[in-house]
């Protein structure tokens, strides 16, 4: 698509090669990336998303441990009141 391709390219802009390799290698072993991908002042920032009290699987944390210096994540927690 496209618009991946375009996203590609603007994170090679921001990132510097060693950055990108890091993060494409992080996706590949977390097998996916997070819900939302915020680019905001030049920096990458992940976003979940989460229904009611789903919880977070370990892979997610272990993100957070590893790299939440680097590429922070939030958790957008949406929560039912039916």
């Amino acid at each position: 698509m496209a618009g991946d391709r375009d996203l590609i390219g603007l994170l090679k802009g921001i990132m510097s090669n060693t950055d990108f390799e890091e993060l494409a290698m992080m996706v590949e072993q977390k097998n996916g990336t997070s819900d939302l991908l915020l680019i905001k002042n030049k920096r990458i920032e992940f976003v979940k998303v989460k229904y009611n009290y789903e919880t977070l699987k370990a892979s997610t944390v272990e993100f957070y441990l590893r790299h939440g210096d680097k590429w922070p994540i939030s958790i957008l927690r949406i929560i039912s009141k039916a």
